[in-house]
């Protein structure tokens, strides 16, 4: 059902990010960081008038601006804009606030508040675990600056892997170089809530399989007096009162997918005891059309057309035949 997304960096700073160790840092005062300032407006500037000097093992983290949402906890989504500088001459290097394509619009990026190999979903990059730490107490609506070298943002495996190998002209930064990373915290969600829908319920219509409710979760649907479905629907069971899901959400879901008409379960969150992230432009058209305008806190039955599913080719590594049409129940826990 899903497309992987990078993180907005550059190839090789993903590269290396996902080679980074856990790091300790301790959290700066809040009076900024020396020789940085960050312009105000809705595209900051970051300006270095002195380079920064720290050492490895010993970076600066500044709250330039104490948001009044929720604390952001290890393991939650975030969403951010973010900038990444050289702290040496504040040169940009990558950017949330510039467009990611030609005719693309710049757009917030939403990350996973743990480190970067350990990351759940392949839609919302984890973090190198340095910046995990430095986050820790970090709100919603906080704007935050980290300085660090690239030793510690990258990890110091990448840099004894390299000189090992006789590679060190080759990493894009050397381990002593100061690096500057601006995070303005947007909105989150918070993993560890209860995920159960809250709503009024509502039966499916006659011929759309109903969900079989085992204790908190859902073990399947029942298809036994289903027909196939001749288009994509969506079908409320339960619906909640939170946000309206947009076309352009990213969607923290328990469901369960089965294929129509044997009823085989070919994916489940339930079974894992935790719901997924989604981005809804990168799923399926039947969840991007079909889920968009429902609500948070929603539990919902879809029936896809294997036109608007994976179509004649199959899908979800073969468990999925080709032209087979799908149906899910899908708890709407959260979006961002």
């Amino acid at each position: 059902m899903r497309r992987n997304t990078v993180l907005a960096l550059s190839t090789v700073v993903v590269m290396a990010v996902v080679a980074a160790l856990l790091i300790v840092l301790t959290r700066g005062g809040d009076d900024g960081i020396s020789g940085v300032t960050v312009s105000d407006g809705d595209v900051p500037t970051i300006t270095v008038d002195q380079p920064v000097e720290i050492e490895s093992g010993d970076p600066e983290v500044s709250t330039l601006e104490e948001g009044d949402g929720r604390k952001v906890a290890e393991g939650d989504y975030f969403r951010a804009n973010y900038i990444f500088a050289d702290g040496e001459d504040g040169e940009q290097l990558e950017s949330s606030y510039e467009p990611a394509a030609e005719g693309a619009p710049a757009a917030s990026v939403v990350f996973e508040m743990t480190p970067t190999d350990e990351a759940a979903s392949p839609s919302a990059p984890g973090l190198p675990g340095g910046l995990v730490d430095a986050l820790a107490d970090t709100t919603v609506g906080s704007t935050v600056l980290v300085a660090l070298t690239a030793e510690d943002f990258f990890g110091a495996d990448v840099y004894e892997q390299a000189e090992a190998q006789g590679g060190v002209d080759q990493l894009p930064y050397t381990k002593d170089q100061v690096l500057l990373f601006y995070l303005d915290i947007e909105d989150s969600i918070d993993t560890q809530a209860d995920p159960a829908p809250k709503g009024d319920e509502t039966d499916v219509p006659a011929g759309v399989p109903a969900p079989v409710v085992d204790g908190d979760g859902v073990a399947s649907l029942d298809g036994s007096t289903a027909t196939g479905p001749a288009a994509d629907g969506v079908f409320p069971v339960i619906t909640g009162d939170g946000d309206t899901v947009e076309a352009d959400d990213f969607v923290y879901a328990n469901y369960v997918g089965q294929i129509y008409p044997s009823g085989e379960v070919f994916d489940s969150s339930f079974e894992r005891d935790e719901p997924s992230l989604f981005s809804l432009t990168g799923v399926i058209p039947c969840w991007t059309n079909e889920l968009a305008g429902q609500t948070v806190g929603s539990r919902v039955v879809l029936t896809c057309t294997s036109e608007s599913a994976y179509g004649a080719g199959g899908g979800a590594g073969g468990a999925i035949p080709p032209n087979s049409p799908l149906t899910f129940v899908v708890d709407i826990v959260a979006t961002i």
